[in-house]
């Protein structure tokens, strides 16, 4: 019989317990889980668990990097594709805090190849851009039902589409919103030590290079540029590359 490596997560409830697998906190995980392994005819194994209030690095999930180490070492060795599942990676971003849910999803996009949730079914790398920005920031709604591949209706599916687009155009808004203060804060404290310097040297210079727009893109010269000029950073003090646009 096959297995199914399972692993899990809690953000409340008792810390020190002898069966995570019975607390409330992991009874909707289990369901999922279970429902899959009887779905596969598998077995069901708890390979690992983590416990954190609150994500902010991969110190906090442990053990999961340790059995995703784990997994991509034997997969490389050619002893077989292993892949370690959660129910659902929301889960997880919606439990870390802002400003490290973009670090904590380019580490797990190292483990690609050996690590799935039930929910979308397939690795962080293949989802869509809208489903990805979803995930990222732990906006998507719980799943109420016992394993997310049940059948929908065209209805239910239109629904919960529109719901996602929805809830993805809040995050854009508020990640776009995020990167311009980062812009402007970083050209602002540029500018104190190169009075002179324009918006392209700004861009060119270490700090541009290591801001990213809302689509985690470096800055374009025309569009750092536009967001500058539409939240006045720029007022009083005209770029002097203002005439290459």
């Amino acid at each position: 019989m096959s297995s199914i490596a399972g692993y899990l997560f809690l953000s409340y409830g008792p810390k020190s317990t002898t069966d995570v697998t019975k607390l409330s906190a992991t009874a909707r995980q289990m369901r999922m889980l279970r429902a899959l392994a009887e779905e596969k005819h598998a077995d069901l194994k708890i390979v690992g668990w983590d416990y954190a209030r609150k994500i902010r690095g991969r110190d906090d999930l442990c053990n999961l990097f340790r059995l995703l180490d784990a997994t991509q070492t034997q997969f490389q060795s050619g002893n077989g594709k292993l892949n370690v599942v959660v129910d659902d990676y929301n889960r997880l971003f919606s439990a870390t805090v802002p400003d490290k849910r973009e670090e904590l999803w380019n580490d797990l996009l190292e483990y690609e190849d050996c690590f799935i949730d039930l929910r979308q079914g397939k690795p962080l790398h293949a989802l869509s851009p809208e489903m990805s920005l979803l995930v990222k920031f732990g906006a998507l709604p719980p799943v109420n039902k016992a394993h997310p591949a049940q059948a929908r209706s065209r209805e239910n599916r239109t629904k919960q589409t529109q719901k996602a687009r929805r809830v993805s155009r809040i995050v854009r808004g508020q990640t776009a919103a995020q990167a311009a203060r980062n812009l402007e804060i970083a050209l602002l404290s540029f500018r104190q030590k190169h009075p002179a310097a324009s918006v392209k040297d700004f861009l060119a210079s270490e700090e541009g290079r290591g801001l990213h727009n809302s689509w985690g893109r470096p800055w374009s010269y025309r569009s750092a540029l536009h967001v500058l000029r539409e939240n006045k950073c720029l007022e009083g003090a005209k770029d002097p590359t203002d005439n290459d646009v």
